[in-house]
């Protein structure tokens, strides 16, 4: 389930111009988030629920939460346009501006 979820989010992502390159590409293809609230915890991660559905997912942290950013590729999750920083967490959902690869402002919408 939650690989169909990103496939959709990567889908959508791609049609809106914004790609993702770096580590966060790297991430989104290569990590398997946990699908279990023992697992979610046993990484790190909080195991809450998020999207419009409500369902309960893994938000795991991001290992550069905080950095300054400037371009999507300085973070492994989201540059956040607002802060000028690395989102503190993965997934994100709503809508958000953040910096594409070239640093501009684009706003974001993730459910």
């Amino acid at each position: 389930m939650s690989r169909m979820i990103l496939t959709i989010l990567l889908a959508g992502l791609a049609m809106t111009g914004f790609v993702l390159t770096g580590p966060a590409r790297a991430q989104a293809l290569d990590d398997v988030v946990p699908e279990t609230e023992a697992a979610c915890l046993d990484a790190g991660g909080r195991w809450d629920r998020g999207g419009l559905a409500g369902q309960l997912l893994c938000f795991l942290p991001t290992p550069d939460a905080g950095k300054a950013c400037t371009v999507a590729e300085d973070c492994s999750g989201f540059c956040l346009a607002e802060t000028g920083t690395c989102s503190t967490e993965t997934p994100l959902f709503g809508c958000v501006a953040i910096f594409d690869l070239d640093g501009a402002e684009v706003t974001l919408c993730i459910d």
